[in-house]
C-alpha cells in the first residue's frame, strides 16, 4: 500500500494556502488560492478539488489555527525537579492573566530556555485558541470531505517548517501578512516568544491608498509588484509603507529587549522576515531602513512557512505512530 500524503493548511481570510509532503523531509509541493466569499466549508470543498487536480487524493491533514484565534503569553512556574505540577500551574496563570475560563481554550505549553542566572523557577510559553471555534473549523474540513488529524499553532508550524535555527543563537522571526504582523523569538529550535505585534497587516497598509482610488486593496498590492506600474502612486506607497515599518521595526525592538534582559550572553542572528508582504519590493525596503538591526529577508514561498510545517508536523506523527496513516 503507497503511503498518504501529508497536506499543511493556512486558510486565511484572503487566501487558501497549503503544502504537502510524504515524508517528513521531503521537498514541499504548494498551491494557493484566492478565497474570495466563500464560507469555510466552500473554501476547504474548492482546496480539496485542487489538490486532487495535482494527484493529492485522501491526504491526512492538518490545520493551521488562525491567528486571530490565539493567544501567547510566558508565565513563570516553579523549577524544575520539584513536586509542583508545572503545566497545571501555567496553565492556571495563562487562563489568569488573559480573563479567560479554562472550559473554553485548549492550551499548548512549551519550555522557555533557561538562563544562566540563578533563579528560583523557570519560565513556559503558554498558547491557547477558542475550542469552540477551532472545533468550527475542524467539523467544516471534516464535512468538506478532508481526514483531518492535526491542528496546530503558528509557533509549531513554524518550528516544524525547517527555517528555524537549531542552535544557541538568539534568531527573531517578523511575519508580515495580509491580515496582522507577527513576532517570534526562537532558540535551540524553542520558541520562547510569540506575540501578534502592533504593526498592522498589508491589508491595512493598502486600504487608504486603494480607498482613495476607489479600488479593491488586492487591486493596489498587483500593481505593487511591478515597479512601472507603481510609480504614479508610489509616494503614497512609500509614506504607507514606512508609517507601517516604524510600528513593525518596534515590534521586534520589544522583543530583542526582552531576550537581552533574559539571554544578556548569548548570541543574536539577523532577523528573518517572512510573509506575503515581504514579496514587495517597497515594504522590504522601508522594513530594512526602519530597523537598527541585522535583517534577512527569507526567500518567499507559494503557500506559507507555517502549511509546510504543518505538513511536515503530521508526516513525522505517522512516522512516530502517533497518527495512523
Amino acid at each position: 500500500m503507497s503511503r498518504r500524503t501529508n497536506v499543511g493548511i493556512d486558510l486565511g481570510q484572503r487566501l487558501i494556502k497549503a503544502a504537502w509532503v510524504v515524508g517528513p523531509d521531503d521537498e514541499p509541493g504548494m498551491l494557493r488560492l484566492e478565497r474570495g466569499q466563500s464560507t469555510d466549508a466552500e473554501a476547504f470543498s474548492r482546496l480539496r478539488s485542487a489538490l486532487e487536480l495535482r494527484g493529492v487524493r485522501r491526504p491526512l491533514v492538518g490545520l493551521l489555527a488562525p491567528n486571530h484565534l490565539v493567544k501567547s503569553t510566558v508565565v513563570d512556574v516553579p523549577a524544575k525537579g520539584g513536586q509542583a505540577p508545572r503545566e497545571v500551574i501555567a496553565a492556571g496563570e495563562f487562563y489568569r492573566q488573559l480573563g479567560l475560563k479554562p472550559e473554553t481554550c485548549n492550551v499548548r505549553i512549551g519550555e522557555v530556555p533557561a538562563t544562566a542566572r540563578r533563579s528560583t523557577g523557570d519560565r513556559m510559553l503558554v498558547s491557547g485558541f477558542d475550542r469552540e471555534r477551532g472545533e468550527l473549523l475542524c467539523d467544516a474540513a471534516v464535512q468538506s470531505g478532508l481526514d483531518l488529524v492535526h491542528l496546530c499553532i503558528a509557533s509549531d508550524a513554524l518550528l516544524a517548517s525547517g527555517v528555524v535555527p537549531t542552535d544557541s543563537v538568539v534568531t527573531p522571526f517578523i511575519d508580515a501578512g495580509w491580515e496582522n504582523t507577527r513576532v517570534l523569538l526562537s532558540m535551540n529550535g524553542i520558541a520562547f516568544l510569540h506575540r501578534v505585534g502592533t504593526g498592522l497587516g498589508l491589508k491595512d497598509v493598502l486600504g487608504p491608498l486603494a480607498e482613495q482610488r476607489g479600488v479593491a486593496a488586492e487591486c493596489i498590492e498587483a500593481l505593487m509588484l511591478d515597479d512601472a506600474l507603481s510609480e504614479p502612486i508610489g509616494d503614497a506607497w512609500s509614506g504607507a509603507c514606512a508609517r507601517w515599518a516604524m510600528l513593525a521595526a518596534e515590534d521586534v525592538r520589544g522583543a530583542l529587549s526582552y531576550a537581552h534582559h533574559r539571554y544578556p550572553s548569548v548570541e543574536y542572528g539577523p532577523c528573518r522576515c517572512i510573509g506575503g508582504a515581504f514579496s514587495l519590493r517597497a515594504v522590504r525596503e522601508a522594513f530594512e531602513a526602519a530597523a537598527t538591526f541585522k535583517c534577512s529577508v527569507e526567500k518567499p514561498v507559494q503557500a506559507s512557512w507555517e502549511a509546510v510545517g504543518v505538513a511536515r508536523a503530521v508526516a513525522r506523527a505517522v512516522v512516530s505512530g502517533e497518527v495512523a496513516a
